[in-house]
């Protein structure tokens, strides 16, 4: 979930951005204007670690609207490299694209009169894909605003409001990297296809602290499509082929979860080099409901009223010739593992129909 979001402020930052740039340039309507201040915004932010392109710019209808063609962020490698070194980056990093950003329903006009705050009816954004990358600092920075609460403070100074009735992505893809661009050994998430929908957005100073509202909005709906990652020291994939999540009803539901092995069984030993249990799960349906998401960002609390899983497989499978393990399995055992998980957990109802 926290890399989801992640992806959703990316593109609700660049989004954000380029209406501030609007804004400033609409005046003059030059793509080169609009490109330039754009970039300028970016780079100076990211202390020249970012640097953005946009392919085509246009003004559509009766100057109520936009629609911007090929915007991609770049890393700048040799910052990156400085920083690296002087342990300055940023815990989180990104590089991507969008094919297209569609703005309708905002009077762009009126914009350069100096109105600060903005309404607009829809923006589309097709084809968003990014790259998330991970690092750890040795130094824990504790002076940065949560990333989703710090949206306002990055506009504040020449925006009073933002008024959004829908928010779409559609087939928006994402991967993420939690070891680091630099090394692709490491486990990563990978995401196909993401369709997003965000329903009455309102980014203003009291809308951040608004418990109703998830990432600014009152509604959000999303379908994940073919999530795949690799784990467990890339001895397991854990993939989902379909997840759809509704903000306003709490309702979360998730078709054929699974996770295997990635090698054969004298494989999986060798790595090993002792007995283990290697496990392999099959979900065809899990439903959960009375999830609130905004409980899981802000008191890392994981709250249901019910969950329900049905037809579901577990596997195990262990070779005790191998010998037993050398360490102790204190700490490992199931009741173990959800007590020292880094959320909290409250499940009223599990119902488990079908097992095998």
């Amino acid at each position: 979930m926290k890399k989801l979001i992640i992806f959703l402020f990316i593109v609700a930052a660049i989004a954000v951005t380029i209406l501030i740039v609007l804004k400033v340039t609409v005046n003059d309507l030059k793509k080169e204007d609009i490109v330039e201040n754009l970039n300028k915004i970016i780079v100076d932010g990211s202390d020249s670690l970012y640097s953005l392109t946009i392919r085509d710019y246009e003004v559509t209808g009766s100057f109520n609207g936009a629609r911007i063609n090929g915007v991609e962020v770049t890393i700048n490698q040799e910052i990156f490299k400085k920083m690296q070194a002087n342990n300055t980056l940023p815990e989180v990093i990104f590089d991507g694209k969008v094919e297209n950003i569609l703005i309708e329903g905002i009077n762009i006009l009126k914009l350069v009169q100096d109105n600060k705050d903005i309404k607009i009816k829809s923006i589309d954004l097709v084809g968003a894909d990014f790259n998330i990358y991970q690092y750890k600092k040795t130094v824990e920075d504790t002076t940065k605003a949560p990333i989703i609460t710090n949206l306002y403070d990055r506009i504040k100074k020449d925006i009073n409001s933002i008024e959004i009735g829908n928010i779409n992505i559609v087939k928006g893809k994402m991967s993420y990297d939690p070891a680091g661009k630099l090394d692709k050994k490491k486990p990563f998430w990978k995401f196909a296809e993401i369709d997003l929908k965000f329903k009455d957005l309102l980014v203003d100073s009291t809308s951040a602290s608004d418990t109703t509202r998830f990432i600014y909005s009152k509604e959000f709906k999303t379908a994940i499509r073919n999530f795949k990652g690799i784990m467990g020291n890339d001895m397991y994939t854990f993939s989902v082929e379909k997840c759809d999540y509704d903000h306003k009803s709490s309702y979360l539901e998730i078709a054929n979860l699974k996770m295997t092995p990635n090698a054969s069984h004298a494989a999986f030993y060798r790595s090993k080099n002792h007995a283990v249990s290697e496990a392999t799960i099959d979900v065809p349906f899990l439903q959960v409901k009375g999830i609130r998401s905004v409980d899981i960002i802000n008191k890392g609390l994981v709250k249901a009223k019910s969950i329900s899983i049905r037809g579901a497989k577990f596997g195990i499978y262990k070779d005790k010739s191998f010998g037993d393990p050398p360490d102790s399995k204190n700490g490992s055992y199931p009741n173990q593992t959800i007590v020292n998980l880094p959320f909290a957990l409250d499940i009223r109802e599990l119902l488990i129909k079908s097992l095998l």
